[in-house]
């Protein structure tokens, strides 16, 4: 997941600062990726050190990151799973309930923002 603001693009440099300052044997290191957002910085370091500890406020970044750093193990027999799974039986009332539910959110997100801008405006 790459966005405005993702460090992606510092992940190198980061990694070459790091390596300055305490050596290229980060084999026994604990990485403590503060403000982890995607999680991008700690998959850097993921292969080359002991432990990565991610901290963030937001739990879009836990469920990223508990997947990307979580997660240590291949699956043995994923190509099966993948095929298992392209082949189940779409469920088509579901997919709707799951869009009219969508809908639903979005609709009172876009009240609560105008609710709160009216609050705001009340304000001035």
């Amino acid at each position: 997941m790459n966005y405005i603001g993702s460090k992606f693009k510092l992940s190198s440099w980061l990694d070459e600062e790091i390596r300055k300052v305490v050596g290229n044997d980060l084999s026994d290191k604990v990485f403590c990726d503060i403000f982890a957002g995607t999680g991008i910085v700690g998959r850097t370091f993921k292969p080359h050190v002991k432990k990565v500890i991610a901290n963030d406020l937001e739990y879009y970044s836990y469920v990223l990151n508990r997947n990307y750093i979580g997660n240590h193990e291949k699956i043995k027999n994923q190509e099966e799973l993948i095929e298992e799974l392209n082949n189940l039986p779409l469920k088509r009332d579901l997919s709707i309930k799951i869009i009219a539910g969508a809908e639903e959110v979005i609709d009172s997100i876009l009240k609560m923002k105008m609710a709160k801008e009216l609050i705001l405006f009340a304000k001035k």
